[in-house]
């Protein structure tokens, strides 16, 4: 089942299943969200919690005991529930049941808002602990953009900015994906996107000022807002003529290589406790060119 919101420039469609935005498109047709269900994974544009990325192993402890976590956590496989909705805005929630339990021992309410106003859609994310002692969790989110939105163009005409940066480094992932623990400076603010950037899987960066910029020159633009975010995940399938970049906000990276971590001790994890809510809001803004002109 999916849920409609719409304002006068943008209308926006969300999958209860997994809470995915599935759909972002102006009054003019021009959709900003890859839509193609049937080729590489079909949970695009997924909610992230309690994990972002990979595990060792698909696995952590908390407390003497092993759990298994899929990638990326299991928000994107869960049913979510309309908590309220309005012409412009619906809100979704996710609570703790018997399967999550299996695999993470919190009780929580994890809650995601979508806005939208004017040319941007706003998603908030909430997480509140009712259990009865501090919950750890990572926090991300997927949005697959179609980039180039125009069809004359292609991927490689494209670039990532990131407008707001001071220093932007590569944290390198294994051959696994996960945390190899070494950074390489990016050198620059600018990535001008091909296809083979991405010969080994995604490009996490850090340091990107919490903001990027999707900018092809010809319209049709995305700027994407993750202030309270510290990472940011890229990714294309390294193919020719695919046309769209995942561009994946998250409050942690991937596990670390080799390791299975204690989840209390992921050097980044977000801890929250008992009776406390956690919230941060990624924004996404339709042709925003007054972002433009990185150098």
């Amino acid at each position: 089942m999916t849920v409609k919101i719409k304002n006068d420039i943008l209308t926006a469609e969300i999958d209860l299943y997994g809470g995915k935005l599935i759909s972002l498109a102006a009054q003019d047709g021009t959709e900003y969200i890859w839509r193609d269900t049937s080729s590489y994974w079909p949970d695009r544009a997924c909610l992230l919690f309690p994990t972002s990325g990979r595990l060792y192993g698909g696995m952590y402890t908390h407390k003497g005991r092993s759990y298994r976590m899929p990638l990326h956590g299991f928000a994107y496989t869960s049913e979510f529930a309309v908590s309220e909705i309005g012409v412009s805005s619906v809100t979704l929630s996710l609570k703790d049941n018997s399967h999550t339990l299996e695999t993470y021992p919190f009780r929580f309410v994890f809650s995601v808002k979508y806005e939208l106003s004017g040319n941007t859609l706003h998603t908030v994310f909430s997480v509140k602990n009712t259990g009865e002692e501090t919950m750890f969790f990572a926090l991300g989110f997927h949005p697959w953009f179609n980039v180039p939105t125009d069809k004359k163009l292609s991927f490689s005409d494209c670039r990532a900015e990131f407008p707001d940066a001071e220093e932007i480094n590569i944290c390198r992932m294994s051959e696994n994906v996960l945390d190899s623990g070494k950074r390489i400076p990016l050198g620059g603010k600018i990535i001008n996107l091909n296809p083979s950037l991405f010969s080994d899987d995604v490009i996490i960066l850090e340091g990107t000022g919490g903001k990027l910029h999707i900018d092809c020159g010809q319209g049709g633009g995305i700027t994407v807002g993750y202030e309270d975010m510290p990472y940011l995940g890229l990714w294309n399938t390294a193919e020719k003529d695919v046309r769209f970049l995942c561009a994946e906000p998250m409050t942690s990276l991937p596990g670390r290589e080799g390791i299975t971590e204690e989840l209390s001790g992921r050097r980044d994890i977000v801890s929250l406790e008992a009776g406390k809510t956690y919230e941060t809001e990624v924004t996404v803004t339709a042709d925003a060119s007054e972002n433009r002109g990185v150098s």
